[in-house]
């Protein structure tokens, strides 16, 4: 009777043995990353104000915004709530804000993302218009931004909605991609 009860106790004691080895070898391990590897802040900014100018001295864009963090290893800024003025050579300087922002290349390359507006004042020599979209890739040395998400683009009597647009800002000119679909209120003269 004894031999019996050892005979069943045995696989309940190897089993109690081995779920616990199991556990510690094949259990979920996270990598650690060695410190080298981790972002370092270089410095971050509350409540700033960004002038940034060509090579020949001209401005090329500000950038104002709630916190800037700069990393040194992949020289990127991310923003909370970018407002931004993009001037351009002809025309009023566009204004734009977003939810969030990251610049890289040394100020070359903008992302924004979230709520993306950018928008154009009527001024002598153009109407006003607006853009309303998701995520923005602006070159601003190059004054030409782009997206691939669904875009809005709406002046005082029209609307114009498609997938994707490129525009070149200093030409005052947006193409919209795909399935674009307007809207126009022709004047009663």
């Amino acid at each position: 009777m004894a031999s019996v009860r050892r005979y069943r106790l045995f696989p309940v004691v190897v089993f109690g043995l081995l779920a616990p080895l199991a556990w510690w070898l094949f259990g979920e391990q996270r990598p650690v990353r060695p410190r080298s590897e981790q972002p370092q802040t270089t410095y971050y900014l509350g409540d700033f104000d960004l002038h940034v100018t060509r090579p020949d001295g001209r401005a090329d864009y500000d950038v104002r915004g709630k916190r800037m963090v700069h990393y040194r290893q992949t020289d990127v800024s991310l923003i909370e709530q970018p407002v931004w003025t993009v001037y351009t050579s002809t025309g009023a300087p566009w204004q734009g804000r977003s939810d969030n922002g990251r610049i890289a290349a040394g100020g070359s390359e903008v992302q924004l993302y979230g709520s993306v507006r950018l928008h154009r004042p009527a001024s002598t020599e153009n109407t006003a218009i607006t853009l309303k979209t998701q995520r923005l890739h602006l070159r601003p040395h190059e004054d030409y931004a782009d997206t691939d998400t669904p875009v809005t683009v709406y002046g005082r009597d029209f609307r114009i909605d498609g997938i994707g647009a490129r525009a070149w800002l200093h030409k005052q000119r947006i193409q919209l991609l795909a399935a674009a679909k307007g809207y126009y209120a022709a004047s009663n003269r």
